[in-house]
């Protein structure tokens, strides 16, 4: 599944994988519906922590966290609740390859499946920047 998102590679070489269970919180949201594609965007700034690296509660301070710029192209089905100010929790994060369903520009559904805090499905997924924290 990594090797279709673009540049995930970065996320790999601090964390020593990619998992999109790792995001734990949003720090920022950008929805573009301008884009030089003439389709929505979104650029999320999010922060990462390997889930079994913690002993008792995820996420914690004790462990090292890595702050990860995703950027997602062609987005359709958009749902964002927000509950609360500060960064957003996501207990439930995962993205997954849907291109072999064959629905024309669309090969990634995102979600949070614990509190359906976030939705959609696009057509390109890529890592912009991942540094530690």
């Amino acid at each position: 599944m990594a090797a279709n998102i673009h540049n995930s590679e970065l996320v790999t070489s601090l964390l020593g994988r990619w998992a999109a269970s790792d995001l734990c919180f949003i720090e920022s949201i950008n929805i573009s519906t301008q884009s030089d594609e003439g389709f929505t965007s979104v650029a999320m700034v999010a922060l990462f922590q390997r889930r079994e690296s913690s002993t008792g509660s995820w996420p914690n301070d004790r462990d090292p966290k890595f702050r990860v710029t995703l950027a997602f192209d062609g987005v359709r089905d958009l749902a964002l609740k927000m509950t609360g100010g500060g960064p957003l929790p996501l207990m439930g994060f995962d993205l997954h390859d849907i291109s072999s369903k064959g629905w024309e520009g669309l090969n990634f559904e995102v979600e949070d499946y614990e509190d359906a805090t976030i939705s959609f499905r696009c057509a390109k997924a890529r890592v912009i920047t991942a540094v530690a924290v």
